[in-house]
């Protein structure tokens, strides 16, 4: 049985022990090691067990696997890399040109586009893009920046905080901020709709943003956080910054943005890896094979 989320930590736990009581034994995805924000020793004790319960725990990079062999104690042995999927299936869905999309969000063909597309969290560090976007703008005289995604409701004071910031950035000719639920057919235009997709986290450990930049054909800006470095090509499909340093951010971005022929083929690179590298066969075949030895041990 593979566990790809958690309904009920200590309900998950239960049911893990008592598939390998009854000789079935089960596989978790960790796609997150650990909350975001901020671990308690609950949290500690309760994923700790999680862990243990498992047969084999999967992340998506290897400094994911470090932490978790670091943190928690989980052998090595137990830990598999297998990377996270292209979400080329969003691009394919109602596949839309450039000038399409842009027509119909309402930004004009001439803008070079800035997207920060997903659920607007506190670690996700939109902050630090719209401070780095103030001197894109003032040496690119054509950037504009789009931000794509609803406001996290959970957390009141960061609800307040990110609302005051877009709030802030209405009525600028300059900025477009949707600051709502994006439904999954819609997703497309919006990556369509950008030339660089910015990821400016301050703490993570995979992105789904990051691999449905790569399937639209879309290079990225991302920072030196958990494992977004390790799927970045620097150079090649995009550029990596140290978090929270909008000066960096804004170099990559106008270095990006400021040549066209490198932006094309930054772009080909990204879609390459999507379909070469993350594309879903592949995944399916290392977690197959990863099944494979589980039953293997387990026998």
């Amino acid at each position: 049985v593979h566990f790809q989320w958690l309904a009920n930590r200590e309900q998950d736990c239960a049911f893990m022990k008592l598939l390998s009581r009854m000789g079935i034994p089960s596989v978790y995805t960790a796609h997150d090691v650990e909350p975001h924000l901020t671990a308690s020793a609950k949290d500690r004790a309760e994923l700790g067990k999680l862990y243990g319960a498992a047969a084999k725990v999967i992340v998506h990079a290897e400094s994911n696997k470090k932490e978790l062999v670091k943190v928690f104690g989980i052998p090595e042995a137990k830990v598999a890399v297998i990377p996270h999927g292209s979400y080329d299936f969003l691009c394919a869905l109602e596949p839309v040109s450039r000038d399409a999309a842009r027509k119909k969000i309402g930004i004009p063909e001439s803008k070079k586009v800035v997207l920060f597309f997903g659920l607007i969290k506190r670690y996700k560090g939109l902050e630090y893009l719209v401070e780095a976007f103030q001197e894109v703008r003032s040496r690119l005289e054509t950037a504009f920046l789009l931000i794509v995604g609803d406001i996290y409701a959970g957390d009141a004071q960061s609800h307040r905080f990110y609302s005051q910031m877009i709030e802030s950035l209405r009525g600028r000719d300059d900025v477009l901020c949707v600051a709502s639920y994006v439904p999954v057919e819609s997703v497309s235009q919006y990556l369509s709709a950008a030339d660089v997709v910015v990821l400016p986290y301050t703490r993570t450990y995979q992105s789904g943003v990051l691999l449905a930049a790569y399937a639209a054909g879309r290079p990225v800006v991302v920072t030196n956080t958990g494992g977004l470095a390790e799927v970045v090509e620097e150079g090649e499909s995009g550029f990596v910054v140290p978090p929270e340093d909008a000066r960096a951010l804004a170099n990559a971005i106008v270095d990006i943005l400021s040549d066209s022929g490198r932006l094309d083929a930054m772009g080909r690179r990204a879609r390459h890896l999507a379909t070469a590298v993350y594309g879903w066969e592949a995944i399916a075949a290392k977690t197959i094979e990863l099944y494979r030895s589980v039953l293997g041990e387990a026998a």
